[in-house]
């Protein structure tokens, strides 16, 4: 429906493009998400914004969103880069 396509877009404008991939594909895997009832769309919009700020994306390990979908990567707790640091002695202002 034209709401699922509105929340992708919103989706596919949070993730991280390092390694996006083919929107078309993770347009498909989202609708699979949706379809199969393995998330919701509130999770999988909060699951990216934290996925985006994660110590993971950070260090250059962004996942291709396909896959990241596919793989029910949006139930992990991703810690926030800025926590990563400060867990092992960064300064949150000093460049990684």
């Amino acid at each position: 429906t034209n709401n699922i396509k509105e929340n992708f877009d919103e989706f596919w404008r949070l993730y991280p493009k390092d390694r996006i991939g083919n929107k078309a594909k993770a347009y498909s895997a989202f609708c699979k998400v949706i379809k199969e009832k393995r998330a919701t769309i509130d999770k999988l919009l909060a699951s990216v914004k934290n996925y985006a700020r994660s110590e993971e994306v950070h260090k250059g390990f962004a996942k291709g969103c396909a896959a990241w979908l596919n793989d029910d990567r949006f139930n992990q707790n991703y810690k926030e880069y800025n926590e990563f640091k400060a867990e092992f002695g960064f300064s949150v202002e000093e460049p990684w």
